[in-house]
């Protein structure tokens, strides 16, 4: 089987990660061409040598409502060319907007278009002019792929196709440096995930520096990059906490620091699918979650393999770092029990499933 694949770009980020993971998988035994908007040479995430590569540089920003139907035009007329001249049997797009501007592209070509939400579209709105472009557009998907049923249920407004639930993949960490013993673990508390407003890092901090004086000795370390930066560095500083919070960018090896890593936690007020907690879980990381849309509460038992707090309740978020942070056996346990996610989430499983749904439309 062709087929061609199409996302934004693979600068960073989960969908991102898991695009380039899931092209290299398919090209084992498929032809797999993979697009993006910007240009290839910026990639984060690398392709395999069997997948062929197309950046269409195609990512400049628009300074109005004009320039940005220009761009559009530009980026839909590019896919179109970069599509058809792969000649795939079918097509996959990840991400919302590029969903959009590659089903206008495909319009007209006869090849089915499988398009796959990566967010949750109910807590993530992409603006009037972009809701409506997608209730044009979304109803001529062959097929659509969600991480979650809240994110099923937004799609069956926009399309009568065929919607199929597939959560995220996990790589199995590298067991020969995963420290299995916790109190031979930093004591850091590790946060991963773009530095934006939807992410909460703010309460994070917040309820970091409300821990008691008996957890001073404990570190967080916050990786990733985002217009929220400058805000969260001045926070730092106002509440006093450069010694022991840092932001430290862009990480190429998550792995090598869940490894080692003494806590995770995640803040968001929603996610599409947490990559980043099963990471770490996966790493045996003790890890606390935000029991936010959509996902944390799918993936852990609270109490079992990580600890889940009230969504909006700062002293609830206080008080679980407290808790993981201050009691050695718990996070051992959570750390053991957390692990069974490597088997739940397998690429192999995850990749088989979206080759069924891209058989089943071109059957």
């Amino acid at each position: 089987m062709r087929i061609t694949c199409a996302i934004h770009s693979l600068t960073g980020g989960g969908a991102e990660r898991v695009m380039a993971g899931l092209a290299n998988r398919l090209a084992v035994e498929h032809a797999v061409t993979l697009i993006t908007l910007d240009a290839a040479g910026e990639d984060r995430y690398r392709c395999d040598e069997a997948v062929e590569r197309i950046g269409l540089d195609q990512m400049s920003e628009s300074g109005s409502i004009f320039q940005a139907i220009a761009s559009n035009r530009r980026r839909i007329a590019a896919i179109r060319t970069a599509v058809a001249t792969s000649k795939p049997d079918v097509v996959l797009s990840f991400c919302d907007k590029m969903n959009i501007l590659t089903l206008a592209a495909c319009k007209p070509l006869a090849v089915p278009v499988v398009v796959s939400e990566r967010t949750q579209p109910a807590h993530q709105p992409i603006g009037r002019f972009w809701e409506t472009l997608r209730r044009w557009h979304y109803p001529r998907a062959a097929a659509c792929i969600v991480q979650t049923s809240a994110a099923g249920r937004a799609v069956s407004a926009w399309t009568s196709a065929a919607t199929t639930i597939i959560p995220a993949a996990i790589d199995p960490p590298d067991t020969n440096r995963i420290v299995d013993v916790v109190d031979r673990r930093e004591k850091t508390l590790v946060s991963v995930g773009r530095l934006s407003e939807e992410k909460q890092i703010d309460r994070l901090i917040d309820a970091f520096g409300r821990l008691p004086e008996s957890l001073h000795d404990w570190n967080l370390k916050i990786y990733g990059d985002g217009p929220q930066r400058p805000a969260l560095a001045q926070q730092i500083q106002t509440l006093r906490l450069t010694e022991r919070v840092e932001l430290c960018g862009w990480c190429d090896d998550v792995g090598a620091v869940l490894a080692k890593a003494g806590a995770f936690a995640l803040t968001s007020r929603y996610e599409g699918f947490p990559n980043a907690l099963l990471e770490a879980m996966a790493s045996g990381v003790p890890s606390l979650s935000v029991d936010c849309d959509s996902g944390p509460g799918e993936i852990i038992d609270d109490g079992q393999t990580g600890l889940l707090v009230e969504q909006d309740d700062p002293e609830a978020l206080s008080a679980g770092l407290e808790q993981l942070l201050s009691d050695r056996d718990l996070r051992q346990r959570l750390s053991n029990a957390g692990r069974s996610v490597v088997d739940r989430y397998s690429w192999d499983r995850f990749v088989q499933a979206y080759l069924d749904v891209l058989q089943s439309v071109t059957a």
